[in-house]
């Protein structure tokens, strides 16, 4: 996120998509507090965007079936990888437990997977030698599809400095709708 847009990025295939483009912008400026644009559709993907990743992250917590999957080395770090399932509607049960604070971001997040159709996942998280979260993976099945987000942390407590990708490299979505919208139906 640079100011009111978001850039995702792609692999070559999805570059191959977008012209050569590496990045797909789409501008979140006529969204409203409550997720809409001005025409009242679904804000999903920009309700996600100021979450702490540590929220879901801390999901795994109430998985009753995590295991030690093996080792593995992450951006150069000695990791340890857990994996376990849990579903919603459980850990919906066990915020009861948590502090004030932890179980208003856990229930946005839970709300918003709720949202998407979400009912059960699948998560692995990678912990360092200095028991960090050095990443974390989240699977489950959506009612659009697949759901597969991973999560790496690079640094802790270090400034981030964001920057819009080089306009070379960007395909604004809102243009190639209007492309597309302006094509003749065949």
């Amino acid at each position: 996120m640079v100011d009111e847009a978001m850039y995702l990025g792609g692999n070559p295939e999805a570059a191959e998509e977008l012209g050569g483009k590496r990045f797909l912008k789409m501008d979140l400026s006529g969204l409203d507090k409550a997720g809409k644009g001005a025409a009242g559709g679904p804000g999903k993907v920009p309700g996600q965007v100021g979450q702490n990743p540590a929220a879901e992250s801390g999901f795994l917590d109430g998985a009753e079936d995590v295991k030690k999957v093996g080792t593995a080395t992450v951006e150069g770090e000695k990791t340890t990888q857990y994996r376990g399932t849990v579903s919603v509607e459980d850990l919906r049960a066990s915020l009861k437990d948590e502090k004030a604070e932890t179980r208003k971001q856990r229930e946005k997040s839970l709300k918003q997977y709720e949202d998407l159709g979400v009912k059960n996942f699948t998560m692995d998280i990678w912990i360092t030698e200095e028991d960090r979260t050095k990443q974390f993976r989240m699977q489950g099945d959506a009612e659009q599809g697949k759901l597969d987000v991973t999560m790496t942390f690079g640094d802790v407590n270090k400034p981030v400095t964001v920057k819009a990708p080089p306009a070379s490299e960007v395909m604004d979505l809102a243009e190639m709708m209007k492309d597309v919208e302006a094509e003749p139906a065949a």
